[in-house]
């Protein structure tokens, strides 16, 4: 495998990095705001609307989206408009998680150091699950999320596209958090969520709503 990276920032080169910890071949950036020629020793290839052409002179044979939270609609709709292109996307599964063997995790999700996922936990396409997650037994996130660090999930919970959970949420038991459900760092939710919105608190509950 031959990995590109769409993004040469933070999270970005944080995925570099962890990508050659596990041994993946990481031959550069695309990136449409960088001026440098390289970033951490690997190359600029060019621009969002090169990746066809890059693809096609088998530059990658994969990428990942290195982009942020703070930009989640355009991750997600790139994603969306890449795959109907049929580019590939790669997870990167970084040293030091615990995943039990019957987790299904999907295309282009990046897994960070002391993540724990149990038994029958789903992990679906575009997210990012940070350094300490927990998902316990029997739990699902769906696509274009980003779980911060020491997020904690208990069983048979569903985290639908698009969430946000800040640094040490816990979410308790059979519980399923809408769409662009987000929440500041240590929100505790006990019941599940049907508005998109900021949820703050012990016990969670909503600040602002989200159109």
């Amino acid at each position: 495998m031959k990995l590109a990276i769409v993004g040469s920032g933070d999270l970005g080169r944080l995925m570099a990095y962890h990508a050659t910890q596990v041994g993946v071949k990481v031959v550069g950036f695309v990136d449409d705001f960088c001026k440098d020629d390289k970033v951490d020793g690997f190359p600029i290839l060019g621009k969002v609307k090169d990746v066809q052409m890059l693809k096609d002179k088998n530059i990658f044979t994969h990428v990942i989206l290195g982009i942020g939270y703070k930009h989640s609609l355009y991750k997600k709709d790139l994603f969306i408009n890449l795959k109907e292109k049929k580019i590939l996307f790669a997870s990167i599964i970084s040293k030091g998680t615990y995943i039990d063997k019957s987790v299904k995790i999907g295309e282009g999700s990046f897994i960070l150091p002391g993540v724990t996922l149990d038994k029958d936990v789903v992990v679906g396409d575009n997210n990012v699950i940070n350094t300490g997650v927990v998902i316990a037994h029997d739990s699902e996130v769906c696509n274009h999320c980003f779980l911060g660090p020491r997020v904690t999930l208990a069983g048979f919970i569903k985290i639908e596209d698009m969430c946000f959970l800040g640094i040490g949420t816990i979410v308790i038991d059979n519980i399923t958090l809408c769409e662009s459900t987000k929440t500041g760092g240590g929100a505790v939710i006990t019941k599940s969520t049907f508005e998109k919105g900021l949820y703050l608190g012990i016990p969670a509950k909503i600040k602002k709503r989200i159109d």
